[in-house]
């Protein structure tokens, strides 16, 4: 399956509608976090991005490649 996606949030929305991905919510906040991560004003605890790339790990295994 082929879409085009002007953005990162675009192109989560669209695995969720092609059902490669479940939580689409989950995958936005993942991107959220990943946004923070890169711009790190707001001092954002280590234990919270850990939190989030565990969760996203897991989140991962349960893509659907097909």
């Amino acid at each position: 399956a082929g879409f085009e996606a002007e953005s990162p949030r675009d192109a989560i929305k669209q695995a969720g509608v092609l059902r490669i991905i479940e939580d689409v919510e989950k995958w936005l906040r993942f991107l959220k976090v990943r946004n923070i991560a890169v711009h790190d004003y707001l001092g954002i605890q280590p234990d919270d991005y850990l939190k989030a790339a565990r969760e996203f790990s897991g989140e991962l295994k349960k893509v659907n490649f097909k």
